[in-house]
């Protein structure tokens, strides 16, 4: 019997380079546009993870997890 996969996974790099658009105290709004696309496309938010910090501890990129359940 083959499993079959339920969840489709889609990750979504966001970047943050210019002064004052850090994750912490600082303006971010471009992840919620790219939330709002996928949730049009019928993936739903589940979490991000960081993947690159600065030297202070800040967020420079995340990726972005969205998930989307596997048709039959």
């Amino acid at each position: 019997m083959e499993a079959r996969q339920k969840w489709k996974y889609a990750f979504v790099n966001i970047e943050y380079d210019g002064e004052g658009r850090l994750l912490l105290g600082g303006n971010m709004t471009e992840h919620r546009d790219v939330i709002q696309e996928y949730a049009r496309r019928g993936y739903r938010y589940v979490g991000m993870v960081p993947t690159t910090l600065n030297t202070s501890g800040y967020f420079r990129r995340m990726d972005l997890i969205f998930e989307k359940e596997c048709l039959k």
